[in-house]
């Protein structure tokens, strides 16, 4: 479980399935057992407003675990961008969107603190690293 040791989260990702959660709920214990630390685990469950999902108690209940995130169920939508070949569009409002838009949110201000750097600005920035980097690469083209 060096993984687990090594990352700063580990974003553990099931959808809300008798099947999933069961195998989900094992995965978690089996970290549990191998790391003292399971503070770094992040449970986001996907497709959480599909048809015959479980609550978000149940979820708990069988996976002895928080719910960090849920991504409502969008697959009409992801479904007809695979077969045009061309994205989401991030900007349209949507409730996948959001929850997309939360989960980044949350990664980035995880960040914040640990990844303070010094912009060649002068200017102090709280960007992690690969932002600040991403912002200089569209500053330049």
């Amino acid at each position: 479980m060096s993984i687990v040791h090594e990352a700063d989260d580990v974003f553990l990702v099931s959808t809300p399935d008798v099947a999933s959660l069961r195998d989900l709920a094992r995965l978690v214990e089996y970290i549990r057992l191998s790391s003292s630390d399971d503070s770094k685990l992040r449970l986001i469950v996907n497709r959480s407003t599909a048809e015959a999902s479980l609550s978000q108690a149940q979820i708990k209940t069988a996976t002895r675990f928080s719910i960090s995130n849920m991504v409502p169920n969008n697959y009409s939508e992801l479904l007809g961008a695979i077969n045009n070949g061309s994205p989401i569009n991030p900007f349209t409002k949507s409730d996948f969107n959001s929850a997309l838009s939360l989960i980044a949110r949350d990664i980035v201000a995880g960040r914040d603190e640990q990844c303070k750097v010094t912009d060649r600005d002068g200017g102090g920035s709280s960007l992690p690293s690969p932002l600040l980097q991403l912002r200089r690469w569209v500053r330049r083209g």
